[in-house]
């Protein structure tokens, strides 16, 4: 493994491929509900019992959160 200064001075960036420009952007994880879709309700409570706040939102007026059904979220039948 060459030096920094002998990696420099041998200009042997020029023999590397570059890094790639078009890589897709990584995608946030989760899912992003706004606060008056039907989701944010059952979040809204769950967040509440687990955090004693309510979920906080962002300048779009939802948030992101790791699924579209909180955890132990039971669908009514």
């Amino acid at each position: 493994i060459a030096s920094a200064a002998r990696w420099l001075s041998e200009a042997r960036w020029r023999g590397q491929a570059a890094s790639p420009a078009s890589a897709p952007p990584i995608a946030a994880a989760g899912v992003w509900i706004a606060r008056d879709a039907p989701e944010w309700g059952p979040w809204a409570a769950y967040w509440r019992a687990t955090k004693g706040s309510s979920p906080p939102t962002d300048k779009r007026d939802g948030w992101r959160f790791p699924a579209l059904a909180p955890p132990a979220f039971e669908i009514a039948a």
